[in-house]
């Protein structure tokens, strides 16, 4: 009796890992995907309701030549009676015009009257 049910728990095992075999076998798939541009930081600066000379963010669809920056940067700083945040830009793209496809604000800044709102952009190349 034993090794009956020792033959068949090893029947059973056999089929099952031949069974896992032939999903293991099965078609798999990829996505390369290029994209023909990027993710990039800007800044506008406003004050009393005005944007000063870098002007309004850009919009959706827009074209512009604006630059743009690879790496954002948040700072923060905390004592007893106050605290404070700062954003810093760097590593600039080449010039180059751009076409926005996506704007979202991350924050903004007050300092002596003005406002400097920062803003993470999605964009493609338009030549």
């Amino acid at each position: 009796m034993l090794s009956r049910v020792t033959f068949l728990c090893v029947v059973v095992l056999w089929m099952v890992s031949q069974v896992g075999c032939i999903f293991s076998g099965g078609v798999s798939t990829f996505s390369n995907k290029k994209y023909n541009g990027g993710v990039g930081y800007l800044s506008s600066t406003e004050r009393n309701g005005q944007w000063e000379f870098d002007g309004p963010p850009p919009t959706v669809g827009e074209v512009t030549s604006r630059p743009m920056y690879r790496q954002v940067r948040k700072e923060a700083a905390y004592s007893i009676l106050s605290s404070s945040q700062d954003y810093g830009l760097s590593d600039p793209y080449p010039e180059r015009r751009r076409r926005i496809t996506a704007v979202r604000e991350m924050g903004a800044v007050s300092e002596n009257g003005s406002t400097r709102h920062y803003y993470e952009v999605e964009f493609e190349f338009a030549d």
